[in-house]
């Protein structure tokens, strides 16, 4: 799956990614929750909201399916990359990952 890391917390932990998954046939974006400092809480969940995750989303309808206040980072760049990860087939099986957060 490739991993495209939009921005992150002040701690450097990761905040929004977005990415591609062949196997799952299409692009997810994931939010993460700041985690906490010394023991997490029983209800403490990893992921806040994520789209696409285990059933993909198609690059037509990926920007619809990005939270209104997420989209400003889903910028065209972003969109190439996505388009990029789609085309190469290998995307979808090695773990890779870019950084554009604070790009």
């Amino acid at each position: 799956m490739s991993r495209i890391i939009l921005s992150k917390y002040d701690t450097g932990q990761e905040h929004v990614v977005v990415g591609w998954d062949h196997p799952c046939g299409g692009g997810f974006w994931q939010e993460f929750n700041l985690e906490p400092e010394g023991e997490y809480p029983d209800d403490w969940e990893e992921i806040l909201r994520d789209g696409g995750f285990l059933h993909g989303i198609s690059l037509a309808d990926f920007r619809k399916a990005v939270p209104k206040d997420l989209l400003p980072l889903v910028t065209d760049r972003v969109m190439a990359l996505l388009a990029e990860h789609a085309e190469d087939p290998d995307s979808g099986y090695k773990r890779r990952s870019i950084d554009l957060a604070g790009a």
